[in-house]
């Protein structure tokens, strides 16, 4: 789910996952977020 996310924030693709899993809720949006941002990628 990290992976998508990461991917969704970077505008590559739709953080929508296939079933039976489901999108990261905005904490879990920001953490990711915050680490692409630790490393200079966002």
């Amino acid at each position: 789910k990290a992976t998508k996310c990461a991917a969704s924030l970077l505008e590559i693709c739709s953080d929508l996952p296939a079933d039976p899993f489901h999108r990261f809720f905005e904490p879990e949006r920001e953490k990711v977020a915050a680490i692409l941002r630790d490393l200079d990628i966002l």
